[in-house]
């Protein structure tokens, strides 16, 4: 890793954000075998576009399997935490809009 930084070929912040994991033997000819099978698959439905994909996949559980496969389960997000943002999201959008209205008013009661 450090070579391939010097290179340039990689950030110098994914030294800090990663950790190098040496697998061999069954372990890694497993995992390898698991990213080969969620790449196929998404290679195979990749010409019915994403909605049809997400409709009939459950994308979470493959990308789950792609994380874990790549040695980086943590990256998923819990449902909890998707739900949080959806939230967040939600309030933001609800904020925008009860905002607009007031502005108008402001800038009406200016002229």
């Amino acid at each position: 890793m450090d070579k391939m930084i010097a290179l340039g070929k990689l950030p110098a912040a994914l030294k800090q954000l990663t950790e190098p994991v040496i697998l061999t033997g069954l372990e890694a000819l497993s995992r390898e075998r698991d990213i080969a099978r969620v790449r196929q698959l998404i290679e195979i439905a990749a010409p019915f576009g994403p909605e049809e994909m997400a409709a009939t996949y459950n994308t979470t559980a493959l990308l789950a399997k792609a994380a874990a496969g790549v040695g980086m389960p943590d990256v998923i997000r819990s449902a909890e935490e998707k739900a949080q943002i959806e939230k967040q999201r939600h309030e933001a959008m609800m904020q925008q809009q009860l905002a607009g209205p007031a502005i108008q008013a402001m800038a009406q009661g200016g002229e």
